[in-house]
Order: C-alpha cells, then structure tokens, then sequence
C-alpha cells in the first residue's frame, strides 16, 4: 500500500459503523477487525511523528481503483435486489 495515503483512526471507524446501525459496541467491531486482519483484509499502521505520539491507523491494502470496483459492484447488487424484491 502506498503509504501517502491515509487511514482511519479505530474511534473514527467505530463512530461511522455506529452511526450506520453496523456495529453495536467497540467489542464487537474490535471481533470484526480482528477477523479481517487475520485475512489480511485490514491493516494497521502508525501515522504522524515517530514515537509516543504516532497514532494508530487502520486501512485496506488495496488500490483506490478497486476499491471503487468493489463498491460499484456492490452497490450495483444492491439495487438488483431492490428491484427484485429480496
């Protein structure tokens, strides 16, 4: 991954899966994450100054290009199944 690009902090994550009805408490997110690291599906690092003050950052280690693929396509899914009825 390209280390320019930026991550996201746990509290933000938990914040933005919280406000979506995704996740109903920081266990249960830190149980999703764990999963994904083990399938190296999410990644940590450290961002800012070396040190004390360096903060935790999570990201997927995938370009933005298929990134947006995958989102497309699923949003694409989505809408199927709304015409469909499911």
């Amino acid at each position: 991954a390209d280390g320019s690009r930026s991550g996201l902090s746990f509290s933000a994550l938990y914040e933005r899966a919280r406000e979506r009805f995704l996740v109903s408490s920081e266990l249960a997110l830190r149980n999703h994450l764990t999963e994904m690291k083990d399938h190296k599906m999410v990644r940590e690092r450290f961002a800012g100054a070396a040190g004390a003050g360096a903060a935790k950052q999570l990201y997927v280690p995938l370009p933005v290009e298929t990134l947006k693929g995958i989102l497309a396509e699923l949003k694409t899914n989505s809408q199927l199944q709304q015409i469909l009825g499911r």
